[in-house]
């Protein structure tokens, strides 16, 4: 274990030493330049990293001494203490991002963000030129319908409105179109959209892709509302209607809302399949929704049937945050 300015940096066999006689020569007064990732802990009887911001070195090389100072670092991990952007931490390295570029352009950070960050070190702050989501996007694919290409934003399953900046990806899996952008898209074209959330729940888009036409309908993102308990009438559940008013389209249903999208997990025919890890999940679906999906991110694969809200899955996966 060794400590680098204020990062713990640990290290094993598999460990690249550069010049490779330097490694058993370790001490106070040699100064670094370390390549890793924040440790993830395992099943190991003796891991190379104890504490849960650990970085573990792929890499570590022989440097000049720069004190407190750095023309650039970069380091990859997550954020804690989040105050403003002129004031946090990514694993233990004190972060300044007020004059920041942000990838992509309005990038909300909060705890537990996995972020990338370089610039310069300056009196042993981190003061970043740019901050780029390294997290897991949110995901939408389905096809264009008529009227979902605004000025600049594209809406898909008639609610779910999607931005794009200068850092957008895009691709034609289809037609190979080389200069594929937004004013290619077309009603009618199935398309697969990885997204960030940003200021005001705003999502942007990462990578914007055209695929086969026949591919699944799905959302992908950390669900917001939901109703689990058909037996309560406790909003956000939809109460019975009063004498004499028509009910709501949603009550008796069990329902998720993800990325603003609310779709029906149903237990009666036809049913939802319900997976957690790609397991299949034997529970109730209040358990599902209640218990399993917490604070993870859900995978939709939304029936085709219903064209048109209610939606309905055919299919709910949990994925398990590592």
């Amino acid at each position: 274990m060794l400590i680098v300015g204020s990062l713990r940096v640990c290290y094993n066999g598999t460990t690249v030493f550069d010049p490779p006689e330097f490694a058993p020569w370790l001490e106070s007064s040699v100064f670094l330049e370390v390549e890793g990732t924040i440790a993830e802990f395992s099943d190991q009887d003796d891991p190379p990293c104890t504490g849960p911001f650990d970085v573990f070195a792929s890499r570590i090389e022989e440097e000049d001494d720069f004190g407190e100072d750095a023309d650039k670092i970069s380091i990859e991990g997550f954020v804690s203490g989040y105050v403003d952007n002129s004031e946090f931490f990514v694993g233990s390295q004190k972060v300044n991002a007020s004059g920041a570029t942000f990838i992509p352009a309005g990038l909300s950070l909060k705890d537990n963000d996995e972020v990338e960050v370089e610039g310069p070190l300056v009196g042993g702050i981190l003061e970043a030129t740019e901050v780029k989501f390294e997290g897991e996007e949110s995901e939408v694919s389905a096809t264009i319908e008529a009227g979902a290409l605004g000025d600049n934003t594209l809406t898909l399953l008639g609610s779910i409105v999607i931005g794009f900046d200068s850092g957008t990806r895009w691709e034609d899996k289809v037609g190979g179109n080389k200069a594929f952008n937004f004013s290619s898209l077309r009603e009618g074209y199935f398309v697969e959209v990885k997204a960030v959330l940003t200021d005001g729940d705003n999502l942007v888009a990462t990578r914007i892709e055209r695929d086969d036409a026949a591919g699944e309908i799905e959302v992908e993102g950390k669900v917001g509302e939901y109703c689990a308990d058909l037996t309560s009438e406790i909003a956000p559940c939809e109460a019975a209607p009063a004498e004499g008013d028509d009910p709501s389209p949603w009550f008796g249903k069990a329902w998720v809302e993800v990325l603003g999208l609310r779709v029906e997990i149903r237990d009666t025919g036809p049913e939802t399949f319900l997976e957690v890890d790609e397991l299949p999940f034997m529970g109730t679906v209040a358990d599902f929704i209640g218990v399993e999906i917490g604070t993870n991110f859900v995978e939709l694969e939304i029936d085709p049937t219903p064209p048109t809200a209610p939606h309905l899955a055919a299919k709910a996966e949990v994925k398990i945050a590592d």
